[in-house]
This record gives C-alpha cells, structure tokens and sequence, in this order.
C-alpha cells in the first residue's frame, strides 16, 4: 500500500475523504485536541494515524465509525495498489 498517496486523489476517494474529514471535525476538540486546529488528512497515512487516534481515544460511536472508514480507506489502497501493480506470474 502507498501510504504517501494523496488521499483525495481520483473518484474513489472523494466521498471517504468527505467522511473522515467530518469524523475528524466532530472529535477534534473533544479527542484530537493534540492535532493543529486546521488538521486535515493529506495522504492515506495521516488519515489511518488520525482515525486510530479517535478508536483509541474516542468514544464508542466514534470507534464505530473511525473503524468503518479505516476499513474502507484500507480496501481502497490495496485496489488502488493492485490496479497499478504490475502482475507477475
């Protein structure tokens, strides 16, 4: 997976983007008062360091949804990673 990969880069990304950005915003002075007040992700590893941060210290509802777009962000990367890939055989 490149985790340097701007995360708001194609179509795929465009909603999850949306999604964390909000997440972020909801918990950033109650969870993440520790990130910049402007924080926002700019690749993928930001944004998968900053959703662990609200699993780890957010609340039950948070963890749910901090869970749910790591998840989709992870499936993403790896197609991303998969179509550009070469194939070996």
């Amino acid at each position: 997976m490149d985790t340097t990969k701007n995360i708001d880069d194609g179509p795929i990304y465009r909603d999850l983007v949306k999604l964390i950005q909000q997440l972020i915003s909801d918990y950033r002075h109650q969870y993440l008062w520790f990130y910049r007040e402007n924080f926002l992700p700019e690749n993928d590893a930001q944004a998968l360091k900053a959703l662990k941060q609200i699993q780890r210290h957010g609340d039950r509802a948070g963890y749910i949804r901090a869970r749910k777009l790591e998840k989709w962000l992870l499936q993403q990367s790896k197609e991303m990673y998969a179509s550009v890939s070469p194939q070996t055989g």
